[in-house]
């Protein structure tokens, strides 16, 4: 009886220990499996950073050629079509010395303007209001209206922000130079003008010196006879 019962004990044992084992095998080739897939994933990436580096690396030769010298910079392109056009105008130097022209014919345009319009009936001396008129100053030209409604051109002096009638400041600012800037003729120059050459006052009752004698022949003769040197000519 005991014999017969180990017997069915170990049988029950057998196929119970069989089972495990194989549900064992089973989980282990699913890691292996996970692992697997996780391998093939980790190689796909590194191919794909290896790619990605190759690029990268590509694209920093690229740039290191275009990198402009030591003091250059890089252009987009609405500024590199802007270049394009500024050197069709010309050099940067003859534009500077262009716009010095332009702004010393706009300012002597202003003046010569303004001093024709100084004030009604009244015309200022363009080349003395050159000399006083800052650097800084605006000068224009406006149309003003009279008490009776009358229209007529006046200039007008801008100095940091404020304006005023060119006569009325030139009253408050320079009131010993006006006798220079409104003794004018009509094309807004002196009246006085002085002359390039030597000029010569005549002198009041001053006659002009005698005409020398005239001496004949026969006076000459006499004269070397009454001496005595000669003898008889």
């Amino acid at each position: 009886m005991a014999e017969s019962t180990d017997s069915q004990q170990s049988g029950q044992q057998g196929p119970s220990g069989g089972s495990s084992a194989g549900a064992a095998t089973a989980v282990l080739q699913q890691r292996i499996t996970e692992l697997e897939a996780k391998v093939d994933t980790l190689e796909g990436d590194n191919y794909k950073l290896r790619e990605d580096r190759r690029d990268l690396r590509g694209k920093v030769r690229d740039l290191e050629g275009k990198t402009p010298e030591e003091g250059g910079v890089i252009l987009n392109k609405e500024q590199a079509a802007l270049w394009t056009a500024y050197q069709q105008i010309g050099k940067p130097v003859d534009l500077k010395a262009g716009q010095e022209k332009l702004a010393t014919l706009e300012r002597q345009t202003a003046i010569a303007n303004a001093a024709r319009y100084a004030g009604p009936g009244v015309q200022y001396n363009d080349q003395v209001l050159g000399q006083l008129v800052p650097e800084s100053a605006a000068l224009m030209v406006k149309t003003v209206k009279d008490a009776e409604g009358q229209e007529s051109q006046a200039a007008f002096i801008k100095i940091g922000d404020g304006e005023h009638s060119l006569a009325e400041y030139a009253a408050a600012h320079w009131e010993v130079f006006m006798p220079a800037l409104v003794n004018v003729t009509g094309n807004g120059r002196n009246l006085t003008q002085q002359s390039t050459g030597t000029t010569f006052i005549p002198q009041k009752g001053q006659q002009p010196p005698p005409k020398p004698k005239e001496v004949t022949p026969e006076e000459i003769r006499a004269q070397k006879l009454a001496t005595g040197r000669y003898g008889s000519i």
